[in-house]
């Protein structure tokens, strides 16, 4: 495809999306919180726990995630868990898998967040 084909305002507005992405995965806590959610949905206690953090630090860098459309929330009773959301969060992730824990990049991993289930979601805090 000719570049002069292209449409720079659509190549513009994908840059855009693709350096906020990068930004989200530029910070350690983040990217490990996204590799986590690649192995399937946790609370907000999990996450802290395993990325060791204060609630205050995980609260911020998920909200910047939610933020970017990179994860969601679900409330379930008194607890809130997050997955990862959309297609671009899973390429990547899945991809720096494949490069860096190969060992791991098992289809069971991968699909770990594209779980089936016959209950109903709950309470979707996407937008809080």
């Amino acid at each position: 495809m000719p570049l002069e084909s292209v449409d720079i305002e659509q190549m513009q507005a994908n840059v855009r999306r693709a350096v906020n992405l990068l930004k989200a995965l530029s910070n350690e806590s983040r990217l490990f919180v996204l590799c986590q959610l690649a192995r399937g949905e946790k609370s907000v206690g999990e996450l802290q726990e395993l990325v060791g953090t204060t609630q205050s630090g995980m609260s911020q860098h998920l909200r910047f995630l939610r933020q970017l459309n990179l994860v969601k929330a679900n409330r379930k009773a008194q607890t809130i868990y997050y997955s990862l959301n959309g297609h671009e969060a899973t390429a990547v992730i899945t991809t720096l898998y494949k490069l860096y824990c190969p060992e791991k990049a098992t289809v069971t991993m991968l699909n770990a967040y594209h779980p089936v289930s016959n209950e109903p979601h709950n309470q979707d805090l996407s937008a809080a």
